[in-house]
């Protein structure tokens, strides 16, 4: 859902950029994988995997076709037994070029059709790649190591508050050149909570390409603003903390 702000309303687009396919869907995250600066999106995937290849979608359907006094009560359902409910769906990995997305989770070697809900990022070795933890119900949480291919460059910030922990709703603004010499902004929030049943690694990861970083500006959930201009270290970790004044 993307807000349009002529209208003042969200529109559903999720056809246009290809992301529609994608079965159940619960958690979803977006992450540069590759820190080319285009992001790509991760979705968990599929209800309940039955041990009968029967569905139940029809039963399923037949009560919500009823009053909402029925269909609100568990009691009138039918039981599901070993049916399968929109089961054996694998996690879509949709690979995102700045105007519309593919799923490419095959190829990535995402065949494992379990029931998953939940989907974190967090890099483990620091080195800016994101890895990726998917959980599933009734079944092991899965850790996705990010193998970098190309060599692009990234930066990375820890925005702290005043006494130390995380600036949560803190704003961060990067401005940065990319190989074309086009001058382009990106912004990203810190957030507590930021999946379904998941938290994230609260740092901030950009990725440049072959860019350079010209500026950073922050707007702290005090609504001070502070702002970091020139040139600034690459493929590290970077710690602003909120003053408080």
């Amino acid at each position: 859902w993307i807000y349009d702000e002529k209208s003042g309303h969200y529109e559903n687009r999720a056809r246009e950029f290809g992301v529609s396919a994608c079965g159940w869907s619960w958690g979803a995250v977006f992450i540069d994988a590759e820190l080319r600066g285009q992001y790509d999106l991760i979705v968990a995937n599929g209800l309940h995997t039955g041990k009968s290849p029967a569905s139940y979608w029809f039963p399923a359907g037949s009560v919500a076709s009823t009053t909402s006094a029925v269909y609100e009560n568990p009691l009138y359902w039918p039981p599901m037994g070993e049916k399968d409910w929109s089961g054996r769906q694998r996690p879509c990995f949709f690979h995102g070029d700045g105007k519309r997305f593919v799923n490419i989770s095959e190829s990535l070697g995402w065949t494992a059709d379990r029931d998953t809900r939940s989907v974190a990022l967090i890099d483990l070795d620091n080195n800016g790649t994101q890895d990726v933890l998917i959980s599933a119900i009734n079944g092991a949480l899965r850790l996705y190591k990010n193998i970098r291919v190309q060599e692009n460059s990234w930066i990375g910030f820890s925005l702290l508050g005043p006494e130390g922990g995380y600036a949560v709703g803190a704003q961060l603004r990067l401005i940065y050149v990319d190989e074309k010499g086009r001058r382009l902004n990106r912004t990203q929030t810190v957030k507590f909570g930021n999946g379904f049943a998941s938290q994230s690694d609260p740092r901030l990861v950009f990725g440049l390409g072959n860019g350079v970083p010209e500026a950073v500006s922050v707007r702290w959930p005090s609504g001070r603003i502070s702002e970091k201009k020139g040139r600034m270290k690459v493929n590290e970790y970077l710690t602003i903390q909120d003053s408080g004044s």
